[in-house]
């Protein structure tokens, strides 16, 4: 197997397998959206909330908030000591009185390296005299458990071959994307360079524009939600790849 980089920003990265099969790459794609755990808010306590927001909507907003996760300083509910057990959780209050509006950047965090990922994410606004008073608790969760745990968006797909086989065709010029065409008005194909214009040029003409897949390549796409970076992400979810390889020669070993 081979893997090659093709873009990266800071959280985004996309990368090609080679020499893999759709079990493997699903394997990762399942393992990043349904076990890497992220923080996020999974209780509240409301003394007081006279907003527009009964108190459900209000706690599903705050559960929604993406939160910066240390992954080194929490460890899941179950694998804690015990209920006080201060790597479990994570305590977070707000107390706002109006005219104001109320940004995830209000939220006061017990711990200083977890904060919300986007300060400016709106939550409610308050009208005079309205005042939201709460307690939260964070926990690392998983996506299988719920979506807020999810740390970002995974996919993949057959890695597209261009082959362009004329390169003047005034006749179906109309067809194609403009942008593919160099200026003397001839197809570039070194211009057919995304997915999206890949997929504008399929199946309009094979005696022009033909693209085809490989079998064994994945062009293999992660896109963070920011709680951690995309090389966190792709860490953590190789480590519980072999976690669970382990786990399952340890009980194949059982077997008489």
């Amino acid at each position: 197997m081979d893997i090659k980089i093709l873009s990266q920003d800071k959280d985004t990265v996309s990368f090609c397998i080679t020499e893999a099969n759709h079990v493997f790459v699903n394997t990762m794609r399942r393992l990043i959206t349904e076990e890497v755990t992220v923080l996020a808010i999974d209780e509240l306590s409301i003394h007081r909330n006279s907003s527009a927001l009964y108190d459900e909507m209000l706690a599903l907003r705050l559960g929604l908030i993406p939160l910066k996760t240390d992954l080194d300083s929490y460890v899941l509910p179950e694998k804690a000591k015990n209920e006080s057990d201060p790597r479990a959780f994570l305590n977070l209050n707000l107390k706002i009185k109006g005219p104001i509006n109320i940004y995830a950047s209000d939220l006061q965090s017990q711990d200083p390296k977890v904060q919300p990922v986007y300060p400016k994410m709106l939550i409610v606004k308050l009208l005079k005299d309205q005042e939201i008073e709460l307690e939260a608790k964070a926990i690392l969760g998983k996506g299988k458990q719920h979506s807020k745990f999810i740390p970002g968006l995974a996919y993949y797909g057959y890695t597209q071959k261009v082959n362009v086989k004329k390169k003047d065709i005034s006749d179906f010029k109309d067809k194609y994307p403009s942008v593919i065409f160099d200026k003397s008005g001839k197809i570039d194909q070194k211009l057919i360079n995304t997915p999206e214009l890949i997929d504008a040029c399929k199946n309009i003409n094979n005696d022009v524009i033909e693209v085809t897949h490989e079998k064994d390549s994945f062009d293999f796409t992660l896109e963070s939600w920011g709680q951690l970076k995309p090389k966190e992400i792709f860490k953590e979810a190789t480590k519980i790849f072999e976690e669970k390889l382990d786990s399952f020669e340890s009980e194949i070993k059982k077997i008489k």
